[in-house]
């Protein structure tokens, strides 16, 4: 029956998709799509060697009428970072990637931007995202950064203590005075690294965000919320924590009425049945096939889960539209994956009352969470 579902769901989208090419929208026609903004969020692995075919895809989308709004991810240049710079601590090597990457790719905008005669001026704005120092996350680790070490090499950084709730799991303090949590990594015996929670992020910091919508009220195309934003709790203190750039980028979405949502990664599209002798590519998703299939396990964490949690976050709280996708395909023609609500009159019926500005902050922060 999912099948049947699925199946009949991709027929429909190819049709509309199909009418979709053939003639502008309305909102294309009228203006309208400049009113809501599209979050686009790409990945680290984009910078490697995938920085201009990105690009590419982002002055399409501005020539198509879109507003778009960048955020992207930094795990691999944090990782860099870290290694270079080791007494740095996460919360500055984060902050000190929004700054780089953001300016290596509102360069590389503006540079095509001219060559299209495109008038473009981005900003670049550094972002914190706020975290609940009390999210059950911080009492177990799970995020992998940093390099390898020995036991050997770590007891030379300073004192080295066994964590007593988890095998092959340490405490190092540091002669600097930081303090990291230790983890074997998994497969690899006698290899560990550093590993820092990833809580959920509730809100952009307030500061920050009203410097993103001051720069889009001036027609500026906005990089921020880079690595998922440097991690601070509700009273700013600063979090050693990474926050998924996915889930942050969602929170954004809602926050400022986008209407579509996407996602750029390192696959063409969502696959169902990875690593079998069958797998499904997936051109068109609903909100509850997607959430049923995350909780069947088709999605794991650190890979796909957590681009699908944010992506049913995000349609739950008002975006129409969200787009898993590859920086080599054509975002503006819907190539990947597109996900919607469906028919699902309930949440059109939020959706426009949260237009009208008739469902409080907290509400809807407590369903994107």
């Amino acid at each position: 029956m999912m099948g049947t579902t699925i199946g009949m769901g991709q027929a429909w989208f190819s049709l509309s998709k199909a009418l979709h090419l053939q003639s502008p929208s309305l909102r294309q026609t009228f203006g309208l799509r400049k009113a809501q903004p599209t979050v686009i969020a790409i990945g680290g692995n984009s910078f490697k060697g995938l920085e201009r075919a990105t690009a590419k895809n982002i002055i399409a989308m501005i020539k198509a009428g879109c507003s778009p709004i960048i955020t992207h991810g930094n795990g691999p240049q944090v990782g860099e970072l870290l290694i270079k710079h080791p007494d740095k601590t996460l919360a500055q090597c984060v902050a000190m990637t929004q700054e780089q990457m953001g300016a290596a790719l509102k360069t590389q905008l503006e540079t095509l931007a001219s060559r299209e005669n495109i008038a473009l001026e981005v900003a670049v704005i550094p972002t914190r995202v706020i975290v609940d120092k009390n999210d059950p996350a911080f009492k177990n680790p799970t995020k992998y950064i940093g390099p390898r070490y020995t036991l050997d090499q770590l007891s030379q950084m300073g004192k080295l203590s066994k964590t007593p709730q988890e095998i092959g799991r340490f405490t190092l303090r540091k002669d600097d005075g930081q303090e990291w949590a230790i983890k074997e990594v998994a497969g690899e015996k006698g290899q560990y690294r550093r590993v820092v929670a990833s809580p959920k992020p509730l809100a952009i910091h307030p500061e920050d965000l009203s410097r993103i919508k001051d720069a889009m009220a001036q027609a500026k195309l906005v990089i921020g919320v880079g690595g998922g934003g440097v991690a601070v709790s509700q009273n700013n203190q600063l979090e050693e924590a990474v926050i998924d750039k996915d889930l942050a980028s969602a929170v954004l979405s809602w926050t400022l009425k986008a209407r579509d949502f996407i996602i750029s990664t390192g696959v063409p599209q969502v696959c169902l049945d990875w690593g079998t002798a069958a797998p499904q590519n997936i051109t068109y998703f609903q909100t509850r096939q997607a959430q049923r299939k995350l909780f069947g396990g088709q999605f794991p964490a650190g890979s796909m889960g957590e681009k699908i949690e944010a992506t049913i976050a995000a349609l739950r709280v008002g975006v129409n539209t969200v787009l898993i996708t590859h920086p080599s395909s054509a975002w503006v023609k819907n190539e990947g994956t597109i996900f919607t609500r469906g028919i699902d009159l309930t949440g059109r019926a939020f959706n426009f009352a949260r237009r009208l500005g008739l469902v409080p902050n907290e509400i809807q922060r407590w369903l994107v969470t």
